[in-house]
């Protein structure tokens, strides 16, 4: 978010000008959905909006604590109901449909879900309201992948390998 090498800039973004921040110099409204993982004054420093934001690196994939960001300040966090990517992805999705269409924007979407604990959903959970939302926006990739991803990506269906760890 700096355009400098990781090595070069402190964990927290202290002092440096992010790329969100810059681009809202320029008039771009900034938005947030989902994982930042440089501390909350970076984040307000560089978003005047977000929602489904979470703080750090590892959560609860089925009920993240998550915050709305909104003037650049960031609200508390409150435990989520739904399953975090299908949470994420609606709060996007609702950016991207009521956002002020006369300026540019800049959204930063971050899914929890690449980092442990590797949780995915799986077929049999009931839909959400977040899910549904998500999923009009999705439908048309979705006929693609018909196969749930806690299949496509379980140990049934892909053995690992010997020296994977159990957790």
């Amino acid at each position: 978010m700096t355009g400098r090498p990781y090595a070069a800039v402190r964990h927290d973004l202290a002092g440096e000008v992010t790329l969100p921040a810059r681009l809202a110099g320029r008039g771009y409204e900034t938005f947030l959905a989902g994982k930042w993982h440089n501390g909350r004054e970076s984040c307000e420093r560089s978003f005047a909006g977000g929602e489904a934001v979470f703080l750090g690196g590892m959560t609860d994939q089925f009920h993240p604590s998550l915050a709305t960001l909104r003037n650049h300040r960031l609200g508390a966090a409150t435990r989520s109901e739904g399953y975090s990517t299908d949470v994420i992805a609606a709060a996007a999705a609702r950016f991207l449909g009521t956002r002020d269409r006369s300026r540019p924007f800049f959204a930063w979407v971050s899914f929890t879900v690449p980092h442990d604990p590797r949780t995915p959903k799986s077929e049999a959970e009931p839909v959400t309201r977040a899910e549904a939302v998500a999923a009009e926006g999705a439908a048309s990739w979705r006929p693609r992948y018909d196969q749930p991803f806690a299949w496509l990506h379980s140990v049934e269906a892909h053995p690992v390998p010997f020296n994977f760890l159990p957790q």
